[in-house]
This record gives C-alpha cells, structure tokens and sequence, in this order.
C-alpha cells in the first residue's frame, strides 16, 4: 500500500500524538527531541502534499 505525501505526514504527526500520550503516562518510546522533529517534518510534508495538488496557497491558505 502506497501512501501519498498528505497521507505520510499526517500519519507521522499522529504517531507523534500517540507518543506524547503515552509520555504521560510514563511510556517513552522515544525521545522528546525526536518527536518534536517527527511532528514538524509531518506537518511540512502534509502541507507540501497539499500544495503540490493545489488544494492550499504557498502560505497554507485554502484555495477557492
């Protein structure tokens, strides 16, 4: 199964939620360093997806 680029970014940002729950409870998979990298590598990845198709502008705005 294949996933496009808004598909893989916003799995990673839900990873990174997953992580940051689980942090609360006292669970670390991974460092917090990491996750926060996780998080902005998926939201500019979900973005760059969405740009691409021309669904948003270059500045995150919704196209008409």
């Amino acid at each position: 199964m294949e996933y496009s680029q808004t598909q893989s970014g916003n799995l990673l940002v839900v990873g990174a939620v997953i992580s940051m729950l689980l942090g609360k409870f006292g669970i670390t998979l991974v460092p917090d360093e990491v996750v926060m990298l996780l998080t902005a590598i998926g939201v500019c990845l979900s973005w760059y997806g969405r740009y691409k198709q021309g669904d948003v502008t270059f500045g995150g705005f919704k196209k008409n």
